[in-house]
Parts: structure tokens; sequence; C-alpha cells
């Protein structure tokens, strides 16, 4: 399958990578780009490991697999980013392609550490667009990477005294995953940020209202606080929303 050039992603083989816009999408391109390129034999040509050779057939077929190298990358650079990085530079190597993307756009680790943290801290859950699952999946992730990046030492120091840290408790970790909710969920947050569920707790409540949810058409929420249980009731879909507190049972 093809994919114009005006578009963000291209399939192939129902593969589906975005293409490099900048700083903001440089790491998990260049995994996945490093990963089809095993698959397709060219990584060792954009790695550097297989050079090209002097013999003049062989320098040949060198080339011809170092040119579908480069037509690899150039395909999933944005169209911005191949008339700067691919036609104006039409005499480089895959390699050189490759190591001035990375160069441009590769951030430093205390520079990933900030970018991410602004991204778990404005992660916001959008109903219409993902489900709560995918949401949830989402969120694990950015603050695993925030966890791997918040202990890491600065490679070239070899002292290891310029060490970035980070840590974000089980507390604030729940008050992030509360705080993405949409406005619609407003009962549910604050009846879990007046107790002190742990943030597993959160997650199994959230998606068994989800699921509630997504059967009757109406957010139920079940709340425990001293031993009474009270529900909580309001039509999500209405602009209205006007909560109504049953008895405990």
């Amino acid at each position: 399958m093809s994919a114009s050039t005006d578009t963000t992603t291209v399939t192939t083989n129902a593969r589906l990578i975005k293409k490099l816009t900048g700083v903001e999408n440089y790491d998990l391109w260049a995994t996945q780009m490093r990963l089809y390129l095993n698959t397709r034999s060219l990584w060792s040509v954009v790695n550097g490991t297989d050079t090209k050779p002097s013999k003049d057939e062989e320098a040949t077929a060198w080339t011809i697999k170092d040119a579908t190298a480069q037509g690899e990358i150039g395909l999933y650079l944005s169209d911005a980013l191949q008339g700067y990085h691919v036609f104006e530079n039409d005499k480089q190597t895959a390699k050189e392609l490759w190591d001035l993307l990375a160069k441009t756009y590769k951030k430093s680790d205390p520079d990933a550490l900030a970018f991410l943290l602004i991204q778990f801290i404005s992660l916001k859950r959008q109903p219409s667009k993902t489900s709560l699952q995918v949401f949830i999946d989402e969120f694990q992730s950015l603050f695993h990477k925030l966890e791997i990046l918040g202990h890491q030492s600065d490679p070239l120091d070899k002292d290891k005294t310029n060490k970035h840290s980070l840590h974000i408790g089980s507390t604030a970790k729940a008050t992030f995953f509360l705080n993405a909710f949409p406005e619609s969920w407003q009962n549910f947050v604050q009846i879990h940020q007046s107790t002190s569920s742990s943030f597993d707790s959160i997650i199994q409540k959230a998606l068994q209202t989800d699921f509630d949810n997504s059967k009757s058409g109406l957010v139920t929420i079940k709340a425990s606080k001293d031993k009474a249980y009270g529900s909580y009731t309001f039509n999500h879909n209405s602009s209205n929303r006007n909560g109504k507190e049953g008895n405990g049972k």
C-alpha cells in the first residue's frame, strides 16, 4: 500500500511508522526505523559496519544498497525534512544522512527528561479518540520512560557526578492520572482525590466504571469512604451534569 508524500505516515506490509517531524518524535522514529532497516538487511550500511568496497563490481552493488537505504530513510521524513536533508544533500551516504538526523533531532538526556515530563504532565484523556485502556497504556509508558531517564547519569561524565534525578511517588502518580480525566469524570476524580486509594486500585475502578458506562450510557461511580458507600450517576452526554447521590447500602 502506498501513501502520498503529504501524509504523516507511511504504510508498508501492514506496518505503520510515523514520519519524522522533528525533535518531538525522533526517539520513537529512530527505534522503529532501525528495526525496519534490519528487516530489509540495510542497517549495516546505515550504521557504518558495511563500508564501500574497493573493487568496482562490489562497490556498485554497495552503492545500490546504500541508495536503497537512503530512499527508505527519506520516505519516512516529513515533506519539509525531505527537502532539507535529502534533496539538497544528494551526495551523502545513508550513514551520513542518519548521523545528521541524529545530530539535529536527538535530544540530550536533560532535554529528553524535560520533554517527557511536559508530555506526562499535559497528558489528557480524550474518550472520543482513544479507549481508557489505550490511555492507561500511554500513561504507564510515559511514566516508565520518566523513571528510566530520571535515574540516568551523563554518559560523558566519568565520575558520575552529573546525574539526572527525578522521582514521582505513588501519590503524585495517582494525582497526575486523575487530573488527566475529562470533565465528565469529575465526580470520579473528586471521590478518589479525597481518599487514599492506590494507583492500581484507581485503575481497576476506572476500568470498571468505563465498562459500566459502555453498557448503560451512564457513568456510574461507586465510592467507598469510612465504610459508607454512595452511588453517583450522571449522563455524560448531557450538558447539564447534576449528580444524584443514592442511599448507601
